[in-house]
């Protein structure tokens, strides 16, 4: 922080006198370049129907760290998959928020639902038919009766997604009359800044 001289000073806590600071994380808040979607099921959810996150990133930067969370009423899994196809121009569409309710920056993450090409529109794609193929790279279970989720620190899961890949979060239900709800909050990081 520079103070009215323009002299960089540190900000320090008045009780412990411990330096403070805030995570990269949280400066690409502040920056306006985090975002946030998510996609729910409210009842009804058979054992082992799907949902879908779905889209692609860029081509020129590896630049998107994401975190995935989930809650589920009576059990289920959660895999991201790297390089999945589906059929362009299907499924539905989700709005991406930022994370900065101020900003008017938009998310460049790419969806081909609108258009067979895929392109940045500030959505992400929910249950594209014909959604198959790719790695599984990442599981999350939550196990039980009622209530599960699961969660943990930016730091134990947080992914950095590769440039111009396209990418699956895919919920599977594991039990019947289920719900769930699945976030994703991720940054999209601009080199060199």
């Amino acid at each position: 922080m520079s103070n009215p001289r323009g002299v960089l000073e540190w900000l320090y806590d008045r009780l412990s006198g411990a330096l403070v600071t805030i995570d990269y994380a949280h400066h690409e808040v502040h920056a306006g370049d985090a975002y946030h979607a998510e996609t729910s099921v409210l009842s009804g959810m058979a054992d082992a129907a799907t949902r879908i996150m779905a889209f692609k990133t860029r081509p020129d930067c590896d630049c998107v760290h994401v975190v995935v969370d989930f809650i589920t009423l009576t059990g289920g899994r959660v895999e991201m998959i790297e390089d999945p196809t589906w059929d362009a121009e299907s499924g539905s569409l989700i709005n991406i928020q930022n994370r900065r309710r101020g900003s008017s920056n938009v998310s460049e993450l790419l969806e081909n639902k609108t258009l067979p090409a895929f392109g940045a529109n500030g959505k992400i794609m929910i249950d594209p038919t014909s959604f198959a193929n790719g790695e599984v790279i990442r599981t999350w279970e939550a196990y039980g009766d009622k209530g599960k989720f699961s969660g943990a620190s930016r730091s134990r899961s947080e992914m950095l997604l590769k440039a111009d890949a396209t990418y699956g979060f895919k919920f599977t239900s594991t039990a019947a009359a289920n719900a769930m709800l699945m976030t994703l909050d991720w940054y999209e990081h601009t080199p060199g800044v």
